[in-house]
């Protein structure tokens, strides 16, 4: 199993094959649960990206008219919306 820092450099090797953080790439992150939402995120901005969070699809396609990212991170057993 991997730990936290492995994870995280796993998932940021991942999204620098689609965007590079240097770049200000923008992601949105949908997530139900709230602390694993915050926790990427935090890594994702430390990191250098612009990050959009929201909590389901619909509240995720709400914003799409105001944010437009580069990358959709997408929980997809999110409960609701």
């Amino acid at each position: 199993m991997l730990c936290v820092k492995q994870r995280r450099e796993l998932l940021h090797k991942t999204l620098s094959r689609y965007c590079r953080a240097e770049d200000k790439s923008s992601v949105m992150l949908v997530e139900d649960d709230e602390e694993t939402r915050k926790v990427i995120a935090h890594n994702l901005e430390k990191s250098g990206w612009v990050i959009s969070t929201a909590e389901n699809g619909r509240k995720a396609l709400a914003l799409m008219s105001s944010f437009h990212p580069a990358l959709i991170l997408l929980d997809l057993k999110a409960d609701g919306g």
